[in-house]
């Protein structure tokens, strides 16, 4: 790959980067990451579903999202929308037990 084509991949990820940072804000997780950075961090999420369908790391405080060529958009859209499901169902069934 030419050095062009290595500069498009970059800018692919952060640009993917800022908009999973924008996402993630959008549904009131608290994201951060530095300036010129692929990786999203973000407060961990506590459902192992997360972990068995997407390359996230899961445990401890926080969780990573790394945006790295192959992840796009839409990836994002479905990860958020996987996110709001679950914690949808997880305040249904708080609402059924006594």
């Amino acid at each position: 790959m030419r050095k062009e084509g290595v500069l498009d991949r970059a800018f692919t990820c952060l640009e993917t980067a800022q908009y999973a940072w924008k996402t993630l804000q959008k549904i009131a997780i608290d994201p951060w990451c530095n300036s010129d950075a692929i990786n999203i961090v973000f407060p961990a999420l506590q459902h192992a579903a997360l972990s068995e369908k997407w390359q996230i790391t899961i445990g401890g405080e926080n969780n990573h999202m790394f945006c790295t060529p192959g992840v796009t958009k839409e990836k994002i859209d479905e990860f958020v929308a996987g996110i709001l499901t679950l914690e949808a169902n997880r305040l249904l069934e708080a609402e059924l037990v006594p």
